[in-house]
């Protein structure tokens, strides 16, 4: 039997069941079983078997497949050099669906039904469609990706890297929880005099407006707005 090395433990992190899966496993038709040491070989299998919320832990490898579409969302796990590529095979997306360490991401957008899919320390996150998205990114860079106005789906983005947003994209206060310490760079949105739910404290190749939300106020230097005209970002 293949020795399996597991970085991370997700039951530790959220005392939920973990099934592993690994291009060296066995699905349960051939012996597999899902577990630490006898991973399932595909995430077909393993989101056939798991209860929605269960933790589903990725090794290693580029993964095309497609999970199996029962409306149940996981918290999917990265191992090191994860990669989930849904440019040949569509990936799809649940709301309340996690990402967590995967290295990188090529996904389509997921639409206006709360709750929404949030993406935590993974390394990329790249969009492969050009409508307007939903999510919440925690710690990643993100390339490509249009946030969509909906008073519906606030959205939290948290010490992230955002490259290649639409010009034609708009930060309202009502699409968002709060955007906080992030980095815009390329094409950045348009953050409107009305997004009071910004914290202004992002680095940004673009104006920010100082006449309402946050900034109109700011009295110390981490709140007041940071403006970089040139950013030199060789991460990625």
């Amino acid at each position: 039997m293949a020795n399996f090395k597991w970085v991370r433990n997700p039951t530790l992190a959220n005392g939920k069941t973990t099934w592993y899966v690994s291009h060296r496993g066995l699905d349960s038709g051939d012996g597999g079983d899902g577990k630490e040491q006898n991973p399932f070989k595909t995430r077909p299998q393993a989101s056939a078997v798991a209860t929605a919320g269960d933790n589903i832990m990725c090794d290693d490898g580029i993964w095309e497949d497609n999970r199996t579409t029962n409306s149940r969302a996981f918290n999917w796990w990265g191992n090191g050099k994860t990669v989930f590529d849904g440019r040949t095979v569509a990936w799809t997306i649940y709301g309340a669906d996690t990402y967590n360490f995967i290295s990188e991401l090529y996904v389509s957008g997921y639409g206006n039904i709360p709750p929404l899919p949030t993406y935590s320390y993974c390394g990329k996150v790249t969009s492969i469609t050009t409508g307007g998205q939903y999510a919440n990114f925690i710690h990643c860079t993100v390339d490509k990706f249009k946030p969509q106005a909906n008073a519906l789906c606030p959205m939290k983005w948290r010490n992230s890297i955002f490259l290649n947003i639409p010009t034609a994209s708009s930060m309202y206060s009502d699409i968002f929880t709060g955007v906080r310490n992030c980095i815009f760079h390329g094409a950045a949105p348009t953050i409107l005099a009305s997004a009071t739910n910004i914290d202004y404290n992002n680095y940004t190749t673009n104006a920010i407006p100082t006449t309402n939300g946050n900034n109109a106020t700011a009295s110390t230097m981490s709140q007041q707005v940071k403006q970089l005209q040139t950013i030199s970002i060789t991460m990625i």
